[in-house]
Order: structure tokens, then sequence, then C-alpha cells
């Protein structure tokens, strides 16, 4: 049974930090990837199964490792690319999306697909149950995942799937501004209901407070923290419904851009803290350190951002928590010390990924 979901995107990112995960931290967990555009290549062809597409998979396969995973597609035009388009479309039950799905189950056997649907290019309620329900019996085991606004939901389920062999449905809140967990929360618990009356047994309850620049609910101090408001609607809806699993976007801004960075940007690190007791949602704490205009690199601004880090009780009570092995962990130690590690904001979202499965994973493992 899944315990913890985190949605990540296969940038480079997001496989940094969760590659350099612990393996049994990858054993408590069953992240579900969308599948994004790889970097621009000239080399590559960008339409082919060889191409910058798949790399991304070959790389889960490295690094990662084969277990249980889900796998899903971006649908943020920026990191999309012809190939994912291609897979995208509603051709004879996403055949190209089946295909490409089940010949990836020869590397990764215990894959769960995402169920694309759309009515796009179908003129009747039969033929799109009929279109679906075809995709839903070739991918097998697979998810179903849906906005919370989504309308068809419960017919979908209800019609696209035999009883017995209902998918895991994942309910993606989205993003969540901060002191609205409960308020969403409220809304979401008739949608739960509704979806186990269908039968459906696993339900996923995901979203992400964590917003494009997390100093701005700080008034932009250079010291602040962020509530994760998606544990807090979590905990709020299993309350009534204990048996729900919980997911989140690992730290990451749902609709993220494809830039990571840009022309010039503060250092700044994050951290999770550790929640004090069961209702705690705990948060994600940061610190960060301007450049000043005579040095020559950002490395001195990120080892004071590391410095303050390690300064911080929270940080320490964390290191308790998780232990000093773990791997981002030791890249703010090492950075703290003078080995600058990593010099961009993409380096630090790996930290930071890193940093939050791995609590999150230790919590759900204890309860």
């Amino acid at each position: 049974m899944i315990r913890y979901l985190p949605i990540l995107k296969t940038r480079d990112a997001e496989l940094r930090g969760v590659c350099s995960l612990a393996e049994n931290v990858k054993q408590g967990i069953v992240p579900l990837f969308e599948l994004t555009k790889s970097r621009s290549n000239p080399r590559a062809k960008d339409g082919q199964i060889d191409g910058p597409v798949h790399k991304r998979v070959e790389k889960i396969q490295r690094d990662y490792g084969t277990g249980v995973i889900g796998l899903d597609l971006t649908s943020i035009p920026a990191l999309q690319n012809q190939y994912i388009l291609t897979l995208l479309k509603n051709d004879n039950g996403f055949s190209e999306w089946v295909n490409y799905v089940n010949t990836l189950k020869n590397t990764f056997p215990d894959l769960i697909p995402v169920l694309m649907v759309s009515d796009a290019g179908i003129d009747t309620e039969d033929r799109y149950i009929e279109v679906h329900r075809h995709e839903a019996a070739n991918l097998g085991k697979c998810m179903y995942r849906a906005p919370l606004d989504y309308g068809t939901m419960v017919f979908d389920i209800q019609n696209f799937f035999a009883p017995g062999n209902f998918p895991i449905v994942v309910l993606d809140a989205g993003y969540i501004p901060q002191n609205q967990g409960k308020i969403i929360a409220a809304k979401i618990l008739p949608i739960i209901a509704s979806i186990y009356g269908t039968g459906v047994t696993e339900i996923i309850l995901a979203g992400s407070s964590y917003p494009s620049d997390p100093t701005t609910n700080n008034a932009g101090r250079d010291s602040g923290e962020n509530i994760l408001e998606e544990v807090r609607m979590y905990l709020e809806c299993k309350k009534t419904y204990p048996n729900l699993i919980y997911g989140d976007y690992a730290t990451l801004y749902p609709s993220p851009s494809d830039r990571e960075g840009g022309r010039g940007w503060i250092p700044r690190i994050d951290f999770p803290t550790c929640p004090v007791d069961e209702n705690d949602c705990g948060a994600i704490a940061y610190h960060r350190s301007r450049r000043d205009k005579t040095e020559t690199s950002y490395a001195p601004a990120y080892r004071r951002a590391a410095r303050k880090v390690k300064q911080d009780q929270r940080f320490h009570k964390l290191i308790q928590k998780i232990g000093d092995k773990n791997w981002g962990i030791q890249q703010i130690l090492s950075t703290a010390d003078g080995d600058y590690v990593g010099l961009s904001p993409s380096f630090w979202i790996s930290v930071r990924i890193n940093l939050h499965v791995t609590l999150r994973q230790l919590i759900f493992s204890d309860s």
C-alpha cells in the first residue's frame, strides 16, 4: 500500500534530489514522475523515443531504481516537447501513451501509469466511455488523477473501470495558499465521500503550498518559513477518512516555468522543520544572504546562508530526526564549512526536495 506519494517533474533539480535519497527512503515512497522534456540538445531528435524524453526515464532507471513508481505527462507547455504532445493525443484510446507505457514495463515491472482522460474528438457519451474503458484495460493497474473541480470524476470512475479493478485516485488540490489548508479541506470532504462511494479504496490527497517566491509571505525578509498547508489539509481530511493517503509536490510550486534561476538571484537555502506533535503541519524554513558587489561568485553568499542554517535550532532538530548521513544535510554542512558544493538555485532545490521527502517518509513510517 502507498503511504506517501511525492509528485515530481523529471527536471534536473527534482531528479537529483530524489535520486540522492537513501535506499530505505526510496522503499517507503511511491513517486509519481511527470515526464518533461530534457534540456536542449542539438543532436537529439526531439520527437523520437530515443531522444530527450526517454533520457529522463533512463536516468530514473539508472539513478533511482526500478521499484514501484507512477508515471504521468506534464501539462505545462514550457516543459513539453513534440514527443510529449504526441503521447497526449487522444487517438485510438491514447494508443501512443498505452504503447509507450507497455514498453517501459519491461524495465519497470511495477510501473503505475496515469490514465489519460480527454473528450477531444469524441462526440457521444458512449464513445467517450468506450475509448477510456479500452485505455484502462490496456494500461492495467493505473492512477486516475484529477483536480478538485473536475466535474466528471465520479462518472469516469464508475464507467471506465470494472468492479474490483478500480484505479488509485490522485485528488490534486494544486496550489494551496497560506492559511487555506482547513478551508480547502472542508470543500474536499464531500468529494472524497463521493469517490469512496464508487468502490475505490485508495485515494491520495495531494497539493502544494510552496510558493513561487517563498520570501513573499515573509515580507521579503532574509529568514522565514512557510507552513505546509498541504499537510494541514490532509490531517483535517484524515480525521474523517483515516485511510486517506498523503501526497504532495515535494516542496515544488505546482506550475513552474522552464527557468531555474536567472541572470541574478539571492542565494537561499531551505530546509523542513520537524513537527512537534501529530497536529503540527511543519514548515519549510529558509535563510538567504545577498551577494556583495565585491564578490566575484555566489560562493561566499551560499556559505553565509549555510552557516545561518547550521546555527538554527530547527536545523539541529532535523539532523536529530533524519541523521547527519542524509545527502541534503551533508550538502548544507559542507557548504557551511567552506566546501562550495552547489552554486545554483537548481542545486538547492534538490537539497530541499531531498530533505523534505526524507522527513515526510520517516513521519509516515512512524505513524
